[in-house]
């Protein structure tokens, strides 16, 4: 998936969403290990395990909401470092960084806007996942 196609009425999409998170329970994940993706300066933590988020992927494919296209196959994980200059001894400390999480819980799925200022996202809508107690 990519962004979210623009032209869409927003009201529809996050009643979607809503929907969606509804219906899928909150994720329970770990981090580990720093890995970087070929040819960038992204650097990110590996998500384990990953199955459950790719089914909340595949329930957003099949949701009606359009998205653009991605140049990039999905690989769930949490991005560390995004932009900027990346020296090589950068590179050897961000790569040799040993890290293990506890378990994780993703309760949540988030909008933002980051076409205006991608270090300074504007958060659109939240959503919580799994139904929630009256």
């Amino acid at each position: 998936l990519g962004t979210i196609k623009p032209g869409q009425d927003p009201e529809k999409v996050y009643k979607l969403l809503d929907q969606i998170a509804t219906e899928t329970d909150p994720i329970d994940v770990r981090f580990g290990p720093m890995r970087r993706f070929p040819n960038t300066t992204i650097f990110f933590l590996d998500i384990e395990p990953d199955e459950k988020i790719k089914d909340l992927q595949r329930k957003l494919i099949d949701s009606g909401i359009e998205f653009e296209p991605s140049p990039f196959p999905f690989e769930p994980h949490c991005t560390i470092k995004l932009r900027g200059a990346t020296y090589i001894r950068d590179v050897r400390n961000m790569l040799s960084f040993k890290y293990q999480s506890g378990i994780v819980t993703l309760n949540t799925m988030s909008v933002y806007n980051h076409e205006e200022a991608i270090l300074n996202p504007r958060l659109l809508h939240r959503a919580n996942l799994g139904k929630q107690k009256s």
